[in-house]
C-alpha cells in the first residue's frame, strides 16, 4: 500500500467531512450537506420507499448550449475520439431563456438550492448568458458557472463580476502551451494564453471592485497527458489569484477513450503529487479537493459497485432540449421539461422506476450496462448518503411502497 492511500485511511471522519464541504462547495457540484435539516430528513424519508422523492432536487444542473469552440480530449460530444455520443435532437443548440426562467419558478417551490451552468459545449456562447444568471440569482439560487474560460475578455469578464455569480469553475487541463496541444487535439494552442489572460483579468476586476464573488477555481482533469504536472498546476493557479484549486479523475465515457486514463503505477505517483501540493496550498490558504480526489482514485472506476447511487433523490439535469436526466453520465431521459412539469417529473412513474432500479440488489450490472459512472463525481454525496441508509435499508419492508403518488413540497 502507497503511503498516500495509507494517508488516506487516517482521515478521520471529521475532519473527511469537512473536506468534502469545502472541496463540493469550490467545485459547483451537488452539495447534500447544503440542504437543510428539513430536506434531509424527506430524503432519507424518500429513500425509505425506494422510489418517492418527498424534497426536491438539492442542485440543478442546466444545458446551457451545445456550441463549442474548442474540442477537449475528454468531451462526450466534441472531442474527436468519442463517438455515438451526440444528442438526438441536433436542432436546438442553445436553452430557451422562457423556459429556463419557467424552470427556476418551479425549482423554487421545490426548495432547490443551487444552479450549476454548463453545456454539452461552452456556456459563454448562449447569447444571453448572463439573463440566465440574472433570472437565477433573482430567484434565490446560488449560481455557478462551468467555463472553459476561453471567451473572458475584459467585457465578459466585467459582467461575471457585476452578476453576482457565487463561483466560477474554470476547467483547464494543462499547465503549458505544449500540454494544452495534447489534451485539446486539434485546438490552437494560443487558447491557453488566451485563458490566463481571462484569469488575470478576472483577478484585477474582483480587486479593482473590491468583489468577493464569484469565488475563482480552477479545475484539472487528470490524465496521462498532464498527471505528472500537478505542481505547475498548482503554481499557476497561485499566480492566477484563483481562490480555490480542484481536481477530478478522467471520465473514460464508456473505456472509449480509457487508453488516456491512468494505470495503478502512476496513481502512486499521482498520489505523492497530490499529497505535496497539498502542503503548499494549505501554507498558502489556498482551498482545494485535494482528500476527494484521492477518495475517488481510492475508489476506482468501478465505484458503484462498491457505493449505491443516490442520485435519483439529490439531483437533475436539464439539457438544452429541455430533456432530463438524472446526471450527465447517466443519457437515461426522465422526460421533457417542455411537454411536463419538473415536479409531475421528478415524481413520475419514470423517474420512480430509475430510483428502484439504481436501488435493487443487481443495479451494478444494470447501472454498467445503461450508465457511464466511471469515477462518478456523485462519490462523494452518494457515500455520505449511504453511511446513514445502509443502516435504514431493513425498513424498507416496514415503509413499502405508496399506494399514490406524493408531491413534493
Amino acid at each position: 500500500m502507497t503511503d498516500w492511500r495509507k494517508y488516506l485511511r487516517k482521515c478521520d471522519l471529521q475532519a473527511y467531512n469537512e473536506v468534502i464541504r469545502i472541496g463540493r462547495a469550490q467545485t459547483g457540484v451537488v452539495q447534500q450537506n447544503m440542504a437543510t435539516l428539513y430536506q434531509k430528513l424527506k430524503l432519507f424519508h424518500g429513500l425509505l420507499t425506494r422510489e418517492i422523492a418527498f424534497a426536491g432536487p438539492f442542485a440543478v444542473t442546466v444545458d446551457v448550449t451545445r456550441r463549442c469552440n474548442i474540442r477537449c480530449l475528454g468531451c462526450a460530444i466534441h472531442s474527436p475520439y468519442v463517438t455515438g455520443q451526440a444528442p438526438h435532437d441536433t436542432a436546438t443548440q442553445d436553452l430557451d431563456v422562457n423556459m429556463f426562467g419557467r424552470l427556476c419558478r418551479e425549482l423554487q417551490t421545490m426548495n432547490t438550492n443551487t444552479l450549476v451552468f454548463c453545456g454539452d459545449g461552452e456556456p459563454l456562447l448562449h447569447p444571453r448568458m448572463f439573463d440566465l444568471i440574472q433570472l437565477a440569482h433573482s430567484a434565490g439560487f446560488r449560481t455557478v458557472l462551468l467555463t472553459n474560460g476561453t471567451l473572458l475578455d475584459e467585457i465578459k469578464v466585467r459582467s461575471l463580476v457585476d452578476s453576482r455569480l457565487d463561483l466560477v469553475r474554470v476547467s483547464l487541463w494543462a499547465s503549458s502551451p505544449d500540454e494544452f496541444k495534447r489534451n485539446y487535439p486539434g485546438t490552437s494552442a494560443d487558447y491557453f494564453t488566451t485563458i490566463i489572460n481571462g484569469l488575470h483579468l478576472l483577478a484585477s476586476a474582483k480587486n479593482s471592485q473590491r468583489a468577493a464573488s464569484p469565488h475563482v477555481a480552477l479545475h484539472l482533469v487528470i490524465n496521462r497527458h498532464n498527471f505528472q504536472s500537478i505542481d505547475s498546476f498548482v503554481d499557476l493557479a497561485i499566480e492566477m489569484r484563483c481562490d480555490s484549486v480542484s481536481f477530478s479523475p478522467l471520465h473514460t465515457i464508456f473505456d472509449q477513450i480509457a487508453s488516456y486514463g491512468l494505470l495503478r503505477q502512476e496513481e502512486n505517483l499521482l498520489g505523492e503529487q497530490l499529497l505535496r501540493a497539498k502542503e503548499k496550498l494549505r501554507s498558502l490558504e489556498v482551498e482545494h479537493n485535494i482528500d476527494e480526489t484521492i477518495r475517488r482514485y481510492e475508489a476506482g472506476a468501478n465505484v458503484w459497485k462498491k457505493v449505491p447511487c443516490y442520485v435519483g433523490w439529490m439531483t437533475c439535469r436539464m439539457k438544452v432540449d429541455g430533456t432530463i436526466q438524472p446526471c450527465n453520465p447517466c443519457q437515461l431521459p426522465m422526460g421533457n421539461f417542455r411537454e411536463q412539469s419538473l415536479g409531475e417529473i421528478w415524481n413520475g412513474p419514470v423517474y420512480r422506476a430509475f430510483r428502484e432500479m439504481i436501488l435493487a440488489p443487481n443495479s451494478s450490472r444494470v447501472m454498467d450496462e445503461r450508465c457511464d459512472c466511471s469515477f462518478c463525481c456523485h462519490f462523494s454525496d452518494n457515500l455520505r448518503v449511504h453511511r446513514f441508509y445502509k443502516w435504514m435499508s431493513p425498513l424498507c419492508r416496514v415503509f413499502g411502497k405508496p399506494k399514490t403518488n406524493s408531491e413534493v413540497s
